[in-house]
């Protein structure tokens, strides 16, 4: 059986050296960017319970969102349009 996964769930994987890394995405900056966050821990349990941990203290703080800026990061200066 199939496990489905959403996004915001994370990706497990096991590096060459024997520790496990999980790596989120929190969204894009305004220049496009991909904004990700990475644990890791020398067991997949430990690693899961940090992702765990920080998807609670996310959905306390912001519910989990891409990070907000203000709408003037996505528009160049409206000097030019001023005249």
């Amino acid at each position: 059986m199939k496990t489905e996964h959403t996004y915001g769930d994370g990706s497990v994987c096991q590096t060459a050296n024997g520790r496990w890394i999980v790596k989120i995405s929190l969204g894009s900056d305004p220049a496009g960017k991909p904004l990700t966050k990475r644990f890791s821990a020398k067991t997949k349990a430990a690693v899961e319970k940090k992702l765990r941990d920080f998807k609670k203290a996310q959905s306390q703080e912001t519910k989990l969102s891409a990070v907000q800026y203000p709408l003037s990061a996505y528009y160049p200066s409206s000097r030019s349009l001023s005249r």
